[in-house]
């Protein structure tokens, strides 16, 4: 099937919430799984309502408050000329702060090896990976992606690492032949869970 925002990227991955076909290039992920753009923007549009109706209220609080007093002819007890100001402050300085880090996202999985190769009418893709999340990893898949030289994702192909399930610190071969096409020189290495839950990877650091 084909994602339902680029039409002409092939994907096996749907929202989890109303199963519209996503490529990797628009799905968000979330708490709950994989969301599409359409449910991400749900919410934002239920608090950009309730935002709009406080402020009409504070607006209605305020006219309510500037109106009332005329309409009651109500009159100050203390004479203008009698009261006192308060002198003014000094002003308060102000440090500057320097920005806060950005935090160190948490892997799953570090790539140690990953390569692709092609010969006549047929590609294949072989490497290793190993398990940094601390905990056992169920069936792992590595995704791999065809692409065009600007980026362009065209086809995806999928299969299981050999290892099941990979505990922590274990270091799994896998291998897969994606779809040949000759135009396409450009693969992209991911790993998910059989169920579509990506899992985050990084490569692995000399």
């Amino acid at each position: 099937m084909r994602c339902a925002y680029h039409p002409n990227t092939e994907t096996d991955l749907t929202c989890g919430r109303c199963d519209t076909p996503v490529c990797p290039r628009c799905l968000i992920h979330t708490e709950v799984g994989i969301r599409c753009l359409k449910c991400c923007q749900a919410p934002e549009k239920s608090h950009l309502l309730l935002g709009t109706l406080l402020a009409f209220g504070v607006l209605a609080l305020l006219v309510s408050v500037v109106a009332i007093p005329p309409l009651l002819d109500l009159k100050p007890r203390v004479p203008l000329s009698g009261l006192r100001t308060a002198p003014a402050l000094p002003p308060v300085a102000v440090m500057p702060t320097s920005p806060r880090p950005l935090p160190t996202p948490s892997y799953d999985l570090v790539i140690v090896t990953s390569t692709c190769t092609r010969g006549g009418h047929s590609a294949t893709c072989t490497g290793s990976v190993k398990n940094v999340s601390g905990h056992n990893l169920q069936q792992v898949q590595v995704v791999v992606e065809q692409a065009t030289d600007d980026g362009t994702i065209q086809t995806s192909n999928a299969g299981p690492i050999d290892y099941d399930p990979l505990l922590p610190d274990q270091e799994s071969p896998w291998s897969l032949h994606p779809s040949f096409n000759p135009a396409l020189t450009k693969y992209i290495i991911t790993f998910r869970t059989a169920t579509g839950q990506p899992l985050l990877s990084r490569k692995e650091t000399p």
